[in-house]
């Protein structure tokens, strides 16, 4: 009972820091602290239901968008919210791995992870040898962070079918919304317009 106690006036006293300093920074125009809540939700979703998260991540991939787009002269680019969401994926994986060291043999023995497994180490031992070798293990890590979760964790999540069928109809939902979008932009500009569609 104290225990539970001290648990919840810590809690309220994490909030009550958090809105001080979130106030605080929104009175100066600073927003980014707005975002905290979302990253803690989505951190949290990602530790305790994996299989709901990439339900979460397919509904999110056709509505990314380019970091670029609205820092152009940043040096990095990545697709935000999904990459994020992907390496935090990855780093749970190897986490997992490291504290259990079990692995599904089966999975890795079949021919596709065979295959893409030595893909992976191909383009690891070509980053080795490259004339750009910082360029090419970011390039072995972008694949990492695509190929672990969608290929690795992916076959966890679609032993069940319902949570397949679930994943092709948020992903179904979120390019639908993404289509409407570009359309209805589209027919500002008429929809036959090659200039605008290019």
């Amino acid at each position: 009972m104290i225990q539970e106690k001290k648990y919840i006036v810590i809690i309220f006293l994490f909030v009550l820091v958090y809105l001080v300093l979130d106030i605080a920074l929104m009175a100066n125009d600073i927003y980014y602290l707005n975002l905290f809540p979302l990253v803690l939700f989505v951190i949290l979703l990602t530790i305790f239901s994996l299989d709901k998260m990439m339900i979460l991540l397919a509904f999110l991939v056709p509505l990314s968008i380019p970091l670029r787009e609205y820092y152009p002269d940043l040096g990095v680019d990545m697709y935000l919210p999904t990459e994020p969401i992907l390496v935090g994926i990855l780093f749970l994986v190897i986490l997992k791995y490291l504290y259990t060291r079990t692995v599904d043999k089966q999975i890795l023995r079949h021919p596709i992870s065979l295959a893409v497994l030595f893909s992976l180490l191909w383009i690891f031992i070509t980053s080795l040898t490259s004339t750009m070798p910082l360029v090419s293990i970011k390039f072995l890590f972008s694949r990492l962070w695509f190929v672990i979760p969608f290929y690795f964790v992916g076959i966890h999540v679609f032993k069940r079918i319902k949570l397949m069928k679930l994943y092709i109809a948020f992903y179904l939902l979120a390019l639908m919304g993404v289509i409407a979008y570009t359309i209805y932009n589209q027919m500002g500009y008429g929809l036959w317009n090659q200039k605008a569609a290019n």
